[in-house]
């Protein structure tokens, strides 16, 4: 158990003995990937869970430091959590080999428990970095009858409608029938903030997702390894109209191999894509 927040730092190693790293961080989701000499790469703490998602729109550029060099050694210093024995956050040092100069490029809070495996395995080798899989993001400044007509053909498909939307202020999922949601889109269509289509229940998945003062919160990419069309709220762009988007995918990654989803909504994904070709202009 901690008695003190005396940061503990941890040089990373790979099992290899190698001990400089070309470094790809994407900042605003704390996730990233360790590059050796060797070209052998290893995800930073828990980034196996998030890292293939967030490359499929592109592969984040390696850091360099202000002299130019791309290859640095990292500390992590964990912070305890005192009267426990876990973490409750962990810092990130990189360290430039060629001038030695020694920056902080993250500090992630820690919120769960147990936390021992982060500082017992600070990195994962991950053979395939670059691992894409099959999805589809529609997107385009579509008329106003040709959305209502995209709703229609989503609801003829017989799936399931549940629509995220303000409430006096508040964020709530609400399922809804085609005509309600038909009605709703047409009175209420400034308070949608997007609409996911489903060939099951999507009840007790919505009602496991975090909430604050404000309502629940509904993970934007929860369409990548779920079976969900999602139909994003449009934002307008002055002197081009609504820019709308529809976003799903037929596969999805687990343990950096790619899976498909069920062969029922793989069919779907395919009949939806071959509507939007023709029909979303």
């Amino acid at each position: 158990m901690f008695e003190t927040e005396e940061k503990i730092r941890k040089c990373i190693i790979t099992p290899d003995g190698e001990d400089e790293f070309q470094l790809r961080y994407i900042s605003d989701e704390n996730v990233g990937l360790v590059t050796t000499r060797s070209e052998k790469s290893y995800l930073i703490l828990d980034s196996i869970d998030y890292w293939y998602d967030l490359i499929q729109n592109g592969y984040p550029t390696k850091r360099k430091c202000k002299c130019k060099n791309d290859f640095f050694k990292l500390y992590f210093d964990y912070v305890p959590r005192v009267g426990t024995d876990d973490y409750r956050a962990v810092e990130l040092i990189s360290c430039c080999t060629e001038c030695g100069k020694e920056r902080t490029f993250a500090a992630i809070d820690i919120d769960y428990s147990p936390t021992e495996q982060l500082y017992e395995q600070p990195i994962t080798y991950c053979e395939k970095p670059k691992i894409k899989y099959k999805t589809y993001s529609i997107k385009g400044y579509w008329k106003e009858e040709v959305f209502y007509a995209l709703t229609d053909f989503l609801s003829q498909q017989q799936l399931l409608r549940y629509c995220f939307y303000w409430d006096n202020g508040k964020r709530i999922v609400e399922k809804f029938t085609a005509e309600e949601l038909k009605r709703f889109l047409f009175e209420e269509k400034n308070r949608y903030l997007s609409i996911y289509f489903s060939l099951a229940s999507l009840d007790e998945l919505f009602s496991g997702q975090i909430s604050d003062d404000k309502g629940i919160y509904i993970d934007t990419d929860i369409w990548r390894k779920e079976e969900i069309i999602k139909l994003n709220s449009p934002f307008i762009v002055a002197g081009y109209g609504q820019f709308y988007e529809m976003e799903f995918c037929s596969e999805y990654i687990e343990a950096g191999q790619v899976k498909a989803k069920s062969e029922a909504f793989c069919s779907l994904a395919q009949k939806v894509w071959e509507y939007s070709r023709k029909e979303l202009k």
